[in-house]
């Protein structure tokens, strides 16, 4: 006679029999309700598990014991309390769930230590390897990422352009200066795009982005200036490349770990040019020497930086430090400035700039000559 109803499964097909359960002196044995005298199996009862934990017994009313690959089902809730006393590893782990447990703590170590090498190793890696990538595949992903970023900031359509350096005689002076000052081996190609979001990006091949909401922060031509000289000084260490090699190196690693890649749209393309706050520092500083070495002073780019602070609401300040440190380091930079003026800016090529990019005309311009 057993003592407990119950089903039962070998775990090698899907059928279910009804047994009865009978305590043994060492053993739990699954009995055949039509021939009780001779046991289906006998599980030693110190080997006996339960497949589920008590909080998932609890919701769904199922208690299932486990012996390797065979299971039993009990009829009720009660018959595992009153199983307990004789059966006494039944909260513990079998051994294999135990080895399933080990290795899948093993695999999330091996990423976790993947994602730390990567995050420490990875960025060293881009800026070495940023100087072997031929020039006509840097101009060819910068060109991409530029219609990827433009086309992300106007909020998916195609931005026009409403200024450029070879179009537009002031901003083709100030990259040929930009890039004498920053040991470039040619100007940078600038170009303004009619997007009202406030930005700047710095992009592989030697680009520069503006937008026209940034231009239109600009009260001078110091201060727009000052903006090209931070972007400028991000192509001088080929910030940009290394940002694309370090994110794709992201990406290659999420199809290894985790079978996908990494999704694009402004949320994801726009971040890949947020620099390290090292690198937005090192950009602040050197920017500032780029003008001083072109009789501007250092303090436009502060000037800028609380231009662009002033309602900034997602644009160029949101993938930097905070404008206030920024600021007060420029502030303590000592920069001899140059007594030469390379650049000069009558009032009426600024207002042109302005205007090729519809901003209007009646904001009291601070003219310097630049």
């Amino acid at each position: 006679m057993t003592d407990f109803s119950a089903f039962y499964s070998d775990g090698k097909t899907a059928a279910r029999r009804p047994v009865g359960l009978r305590i043994a002196d060492e053993t739990l044995e699954i009995i055949a309700t039509d021939a009780p005298d001779n046991p289906i199996s006998q599980w030693p009862r110190s080997a006996v598990r339960l497949r589920d934990d008590a909080a998932q017994i609890r919701r769904s009313g199922v208690v299932i014991l486990a012996f390797g690959t065979e299971q039993v089902r009990l009829a009720s809730t009660a018959d595992l309390e009153r199983l307990r006393p004789a059966l006494p590893g039944l909260t513990g782990p079998d051994p294999k769930t135990r080895q399933e447990r080990r290795a899948t703590l093993q695999w999330l170590a091996g990423i976790a230590a993947s994602l730390a090498a990567l995050y420490f190793v990875l960025p060293w890696l881009a800026a070495w390897g940023a100087g072997f990538v031929p020039l006509a595949w840097q101009r060819a992903m910068g060109e991409r990422a530029e219609a990827d970023l433009t086309h992300a900031l106007n909020r998916g359509g195609a931005p026009t352009v409403c200024a450029d350096s070879e179009t537009n005689d002031l901003a083709r002076r100030a990259a040929v200066a930009l890039a004498q000052v920053a040991g470039l081996a040619e100007a940078p190609s600038i170009r303004v795009y009619r997007i009202a979001l406030p930005n700047a990006f710095a992009l592989p091949g030697n680009r520069i982005v503006l937008t026209q909401g940034m231009l239109q922060r600009m009260q001078t031509p110091d201060q727009a200036l000052a903006v090209l000289a931070h972007e400028v000084a991000h192509l001088a260490h080929a910030d940009p490349l290394a940002a694309m090699i370090q994110h794709q190196g992201w990406g290659l690693a999420a199809q290894v770990l985790f079978g996908t890649g990494l999704v694009s749209g402004l949320a994801q393309v726009v971040p890949i040019f947020a620099y390290h706050r090292d690198l937005e520092r090192r950009a602040d500083a050197e920017g500032a020497r780029y003008l001083a070495a072109l009789g501007r002073p250092p303090q436009a780019l502060a000037d800028a930086l609380h231009r662009l602070a002033d309602g900034d609401s997602g644009g160029w300040l949101s993938t930097h430090p905070a404008t206030d440190e920024r600021a007060a380091a420029l502030t303590a930079l000592e920069l001899p400035v140059s007594p030469h003026a390379p650049l000069t800016a009558s009032p009426t090529e600024w207002r042109q700039l302005r205007a090729a990019c519809g901003i209007s005309l009646d904001l009291t311009v601070r003219v310097i000559n630049m």
